[in-house]
Order: structure tokens, then C-alpha cells, then sequence
């Protein structure tokens, strides 16, 4: 059972490294500044064909290899989680307010146009006196009903 909990241990380790918002963005990174090379990786060449040309044409040097399987990644991952954010926020804040003010502007409308219907149709309501018994001519004096 140890070696089982061990294994198990290990793996929880590393599915939660593989699933942080850093490896994940890293992960990201390091396909786009080397998408050739996963495009020959998963081409229908043969397999020692690819690794011919990968010696030939990928990471001739130890400089190209720390610049192109790491650094520019790992920079581009970083950018993607600390600069980005800060970015997004002020462009959701003033999306954001864009909303709000268009908003205001169809309210305010719509009740301007109300108000000019109601003003232009109907007349303002008068009260009934409830003693009196109600005929046409006292609901058409209390504003109920619209003119004809």
C-alpha cells in the first residue's frame, strides 16, 4: 500500500504543478515561440527524418535553446499573467461604463417618449365623487377614459 500512496502522492503533485496558471501559460508560451517545431514533431515524416531535421534546424546551440525553450516562453507566460491583467482592467472598467451611460441614454429616452405620449392623449385624472352614480359623462369627466 505505500508504494501505491507514493505513486498516488506524486501524481496529485505533479497534476496540480501541470494545471497552476503559471505551467499552463508556460505550456502556451512554449507551443507558439516553437510552433515549427511541434508542426515536424507531428508531421508524417519518418521518425528518424524528424530528428535529423530537428538537429538541423532547431535549437542548434545552447544559446538558441535557453532563448527559445525557455526564456521567451517563461517572459511571454509572466507578461500573460502580470501585465495583461492590469491592461484588462482598465478596458473592463471603461466597457463597463460605456454599458452604464448607453443604458442611461435608452432609459432616459424611452421616458422622454413616454411622458410626451401621455401628455399629448390623455388628460389629467379627476376624482369621483362616490355618492354620485356612475354614467358616461362622469367617467368621461374623471380622466379614465381616453378621448374619442
Amino acid at each position: 500500500m505505500e508504494i501505491r500512496d507514493s505513486l498516488s502522492s506524486i501524481r496529485d503533485g505533479l497534476v496540480s504543478r501541470v494545471y497552476s496558471p503559471l505551467s499552463g501559460a508556460f505550456i502556451l508560451s512554449w507551443a507558439l515561440w516553437n510552433y515549427r517545431f511541434l508542426l515536424v514533431l507531428f508531421s508524417s515524416m519518418p521518425v528518424r527524418q524528424k530528428i535529423t531535421y530537428i538537429d538541423a534546424t532547431y535549437f542548434k546551440n545552447a544559446t538558441e535553446l535557453l532563448f527559445f525553450g525557455f526564456l521567451l516562453p517563461l517572459i511571454s507566460a509572466l507578461t500573460y499573467l502580470y501585465v495583461y491583467p492590469y491592461f484588462s482592467k482598465y478596458v473592463y472598467e471603461y466597457t463597463k461604463a460605456k454599458s452604464v451611460e448607453l443604458e442611461d441614454i435608452k432609459n432616459r429616452l424611452e421616458r422622454k417618449r413616454l411622458i410626451t405620449s401621455e401628455e399629448a392623449d390623455w388628460t389629467s385624472p379627476t376624482t369621483l365623487d362616490k355618492s354620485e352614480p356612475q354614467n358616461e359623462a362622469a367617467s368621461k369627466a374623471s380622466g379614465l377614459t381616453p378621448p374619442r
